[in-house]
């Protein structure tokens, strides 16, 4: 599912996907204008809360569903136009208990995106991994023209209308390997960004 926050708040909503079940994994994936924090609410657990010191931060959480959520309010350090992605992931296709796992993260300021490697604790499995990205300003980044090599499921990109915001995009693969590199997303300007590479052990 996707939102977007088109005038400033330090509360938004965050859409989830239809239909969640008991059990269901979901990630949600927040991008803001200006560097901010962001507070998740119980039972929700935040894995990435960064900002970047020229324009715009990057928060990650992820809940293990009791069923029928329907949305989420997050409480943010800075009132600002923001952008969501949410992903649902069934409670048949997971682990069920062990938490998702992220990369550190890394930033610079190009066209290319690079979401970094990650090694997650659990081995070699047939793991869900997910690439995703933030960047600022609406304007220049979007639409992406490059996305991660083999990353072909779930591709989402999405930018905010009307002026200064954040934009964010994911996409996914299933893979048998105890570690994972995805390639580059490849925007269509220059910008600030953030990207991340998520791990869900099956």
């Amino acid at each position: 599912a996707t939102s977007t926050l088109t005038s400033n708040s330090s509360s938004p909503s965050v859409t989830l996907p239809a239909s969640i079940a008991a059990g269901d994994l979901i990630i949600a994936i927040m991008m803001q204008d200006g560097t901010g924090t962001a507070t998740w609410p119980s039972p929700w657990v935040e894995i990435k809360d960064q900002s970047m010191g020229n324009g715009f931060s990057s928060h990650v959480a992820y809940l293990i569903a009791s069923g029928g959520e329907t949305a989420v309010t997050v409480t943010t350090s800075i009132a600002e136009r923001s952008v969501h992605i949410t992903a649902r992931i069934s409670a048949a296709s997971w682990h069920g208990t062990t938490p998702p796992e992220i990369t550190a993260g890394a930033n610079s300021s190009s066209a290319t995106p690079d979401p970094g490697s990650l090694t997650p604790s659990w081995g070699a499995l047939n793991t869900l991994w997910i690439a995703l990205l933030g960047a600022d300003d609406s304007a220049s980044p979007f639409p992406i023209t490059g996305w991660p090599t083999n990353y072909v499921d779930n591709k989402v990109q999405l930018t905010s209308p009307g002026g200064s915001s954040a934009v964010a995009a994911i996409a996914s693969r299933g893979l048998n390997a105890a570690s994972e590199n995805p390639g580059v997303f490849t925007m269509t300007g220059t910008e600030t960004w953030s990207a991340f590479t998520i791990a869900v052990r099956p």
